[in-house]
This record gives structure tokens, C-alpha cells and sequence, in this order.
């Protein structure tokens, strides 16, 4: 794997959002909730705005995807976070929401936040709603 990306992120672009808690998925129906994509509160300084944390999995092999979560997701929360699954979607279903991908290279130059959530929590509430139903559910092993 190189160790960079374009700055753009093209709209083919697969966009991987790593499931960590329990409440944001079903295994028995393939269902993913509209928590997995809500953002995070903001919380200045240190999180100003709302975002939530993807990567960019684009020419990823499967093996190198769950790595990647492994590797930043799971050690950077001290092992408090296990990845339980991940909801992967097209970037163009993320900007056709009127949300913006915007490339944060760390913890890994693949990471990137969605931003640009509305203030308005049923707005957020129905951007996350259609995030979810297009995203599909990949239930680690």
C-alpha cells in the first residue's frame, strides 16, 4: 500500500465507517442504525465542529481494511473499542447528502471525518437515516 492519497476523494471512492458499538448494527437482519454515521457532538476546543470518522478503503484488500481498524481504531482507544463490523458506501452516497469528506491523515493517512452535519437534529437524524440504508454491512469474522 502506498502511503498517500489524493487530496480530492473521488465520488467512486469505497468509504469505510467502522462499527464499534453493539446499538449501531443487527447481524440477524444485515441492518446498520443511523447512530453508526451520526457525528460527534462538538466539543471545543478539541472537536469544534461535527464530524464523523471514516476511512478511505478504496484498492484496499479485505485483509488490509481490517487491519487498518485494527491498527487505528481499536489500539488508539487502548483496546477499549473492539470492532464488531463495518458499513462500507460510496463517497458520492455520502455527498449527495450535501455532507463533505475531508481527508484527516491521522491516525492513518486513509482517515478522513464526514462534515458539514446540519445543526438541526432531525436533519441530521434523516442524513444518517439514508447513510445507513445505502451503506452495506460487513460483520468482522
Amino acid at each position: 500500500m502506498s502511503d498517500s492519497l489524493p487530496q480530492e476523494v473521488d465520488a467512486r471512492e469505497r468509504i469505510t465507517r467502522y462499527l464499534t458499538n453493539p446499538d449501531w448494527l443487527n447481524t440477524k437482519t444485515s441492518h446498520i442504525t443511523p447512530q453508526a454515521f451520526k457525528p460527534a457532538s462538538p466539543k471545543p476546543p478539541v472537536r469544534p465542529i461535527r464530524r464523523t470518522s471514516i476511512y478511505r478503503t478504496e484498492g484496499c484488500s479485505e485483509q488490509d481494511i481490517w487491519l487498518i481498524g485494527d491498527e487505528c481504531v481499536t489500539k488508539q482507544h487502548a483496546q477499549q473499542l473492539s470492532i464488531l463490523a463495518r458499513a462500507d458506501i460510496s463517497a458520492q452516497a455520502i455527498t449527495e447528502e450535501d455532507l463533505l469528506i475531508v481527508p484527516e491523515p491521522r491516525p492513518h493517512y486513509r482517515h478522513g471525518n464526514i462534515e458539514m452535519w446540519p445543526e438541526d437534529e432531525v436533519q441530521r437524524q434523516a442524513k444518517a437515516l439514508s447513510l445507513a440504508r445505502k451503506a452495506k454491512l460487513f460483520v468482522k469474522s
